[in-house]
């Protein structure tokens, strides 16, 4: 409606209105002189409104039946002032200019409506986040693609990847564990109306987010105490498949790393706090075989060997790693032998 107003003068949208309602709404004038100026100012402020409404009549207005009227204000003047039948009127709320009624006729919608795509979903997966979407079915133009846009961190939000038409879902690879990401969509229209508009692009979905899933697994399999290290073996998922490999690991670094040979990021975002090694004693039982006297093996009635239960304290060694993982929390990864 601003855009008709900007294109419109105040003062002789209000003559227009006093007009038809003293010559059209009376049906009767003054003389020809009357006639043909109200049917010149009528016509000058059809023009206004038919330029005006050719971006205004795919836009919502609560004034729509006053536009109607307005934009049909020259005929109903010819109307007034012959002797011929007044043409049947059109609904109201229509907008009665060309473009209007050849929409019409060609049984497209008077007014644009370009919604967002809706139902945007994410699903956390190892490796990535796969996002999806539905079209919009209260849209009244024809989607002819679609923009997603992801924020990570404290970035900001920015387009990730432009689809075709039929896209319906994204797995996006390109993700960190521990990373949050934001997600949503657009779709994208070439129709004209919008492109003279500036709004090719429909407004954006509701943001999703997510964090993928942990794709690593760590394994604690040796101490050297000597050298302070320890053994352990990564395995990372990388190209949809599970990678596994052994690296040293040594207080105040980071767990894995890139492996130049096969080209696998075997890193994890976790970092090495502190390694530790103890003893802790454990009760354990076994069975022993019986022997006599002399030393021979002892066998019951049916001639099998006779054990008995016996229970012992040992003593073994417990090494602890401990680090923070790719959200900051603290783990421990734990060899007993």
């Amino acid at each position: 409606m601003k855009l008709l107003l900007d294109n419109l003068d105040i003062l002789l949208f209000a003559l227009v209105v006093a007009t038809l309602g003293a010559v059209v709404g009376l049906g009767i004038g003054s003389g020809a002189k009357a006639s043909a100026s109200a049917l010149e100012r009528a016509e000058t402020s059809s023009a206004a409104l038919d330029s005006a409404l050719e971006t205004d009549r795919f836009q919502k207005t609560e004034l729509a039946t006053e536009l109607a009227g307005l934009t049909n204000t020259a005929q109903g003047i010819r109307t007034g002032w012959s002797e011929g039948p007044r043409p049947k009127d059109l609904a109201a709320g229509l907008f009665y200019h060309p473009g209007s009624l050849t929409d019409a006729k060609d049984g497209r919608e008077l007014e644009i409506r370009f919604q967002a795509p809706r139902a945007l979903e994410i699903e956390p997966l190892v490796g990535g986040i796969r996002v999806t979407w539905e079209l919009n079915n209260l849209s009244t133009v024809v989607a002819n693609g679609f923009v997603l846009y992801r924020k990570s961190g404290d970035e900001k939000s920015s387009a990730l990847v432009k689809l075709g038409a039929e896209a319906r879902e994204y797995f996006d690879r390109a993700v960190q564990p521990g990373t949050l990401y934001s997600y949503e969509v657009t779709a994208v229209s070439s129709d004209p109306v919008l492109a003279r508009l500036q709004q090719s692009e429909s407004p954006r979905s509701r943001a999703v987010h997510a964090r993928p899933k942990r794709d690593y697994e760590v394994a604690l399999l040796d101490w050297i105490p000597a050298e302070k290290r320890a053994r352990v073996m990564i395995r990372k998922f990388s190209d949809g498949v599970w990678h596994e490999k052994q690296f040293d690991a040594r207080e105040d670094t980071d767990l894995g790393q890139k492996d130049v040979g096969s080209g696998v990021d075997y890193r994890t975002n976790c970092h090495i706090q502190k390694i530790t090694s103890g003893v802790e004693f454990v009760e354990q039982s076994r069975l022993e075989v019986l022997f006599d006297i002399a030393g021979r093996v002892l066998f019951d009635e049916e001639g099998k060997l006779r054990r008995r239960e016996t229970t012992y304290i040992r003593e073994r060694q417990v090494v602890t790693l401990e680090y923070r993982n790719e959200l900051g929390q603290k783990e421990k990864l734990i060899l007993k032998r």
